[in-house]
């Protein structure tokens, strides 16, 4: 009886010996479980970094107003020269926009967006006709998007879609509310 149990310990202690590591499919099955839950937390981090971008292009384009209203001010109750222009960054100077405040504002939208233009070839729109103004830049959030706000006080998320491109090439975009 002292022999079987002998035998029986001895094959347990072997057994009990090889078993040291992990086999390649446990570890395997790990690094796949580890992948997976790392890419889940990256693009869960590329959507937060893209919300992020809009309320910085928000928060730049709301501020816009109180400069605006401080540039009418100064500047005799106008806001200059009127303007349509698909590139806010690439004005001429006489106007609301290349007021070094104004500029620095939608400068400060377009480059937080990380977009060089816009889907339809722009990096911001500026429209400018007597007393009203609009200005828009595209979300990155919100894909298809563009931020407005005017002078009425208006912001909101406008579509580019098919009225969109009709308004931008009429010139007629001095209102959020055109949409």
């Amino acid at each position: 009886m002292l022999e079987n149990y002998v035998i029986l310990k001895t094959i347990t202690i072997k057994s009990i010996e090889m078993k040291k590591g992990f086999t390649l499919i446990e570890l395997l099955v790990v690094i796949s479980i580890v992948g997976l839950l790392a890419s889940i937390a990256l693009a869960s981090l590329n959507v937060a970094r893209a919300k992020a971008a809009d309320a910085n292009v928000k928060q730049a384009l709301s501020q816009i107003r109180a400069a605006a209203a401080s540039y009418y001010q100064n500047n005799n109750d106008t806001y200059g020269s009127d303007v349509n222009s698909i590139d806010c960054l690439d004005l001429a100077g006489g106007n609301l926009f290349t007021a070094s405040d104004i500029e620095a504002l939608i400068n400060s939208a377009v480059v937080s967006t990380g977009f060089s233009t816009g889907q339809m070839g722009y990096t911001s729109i500026c429209t400018l006709a007597g007393d009203e103004w609009s200005v828009l830049v595209p979300l990155k959030h919100q894909v298809g998007y563009h931020w407005c706000v005017d002078s009425y006080g208006n912001s909101k998320a406008v579509p580019e879609d098919q009225t969109f491109i009709e308004l931008v090439t009429a010139g007629v975009l001095n209102s959020c509310n055109n949409w």
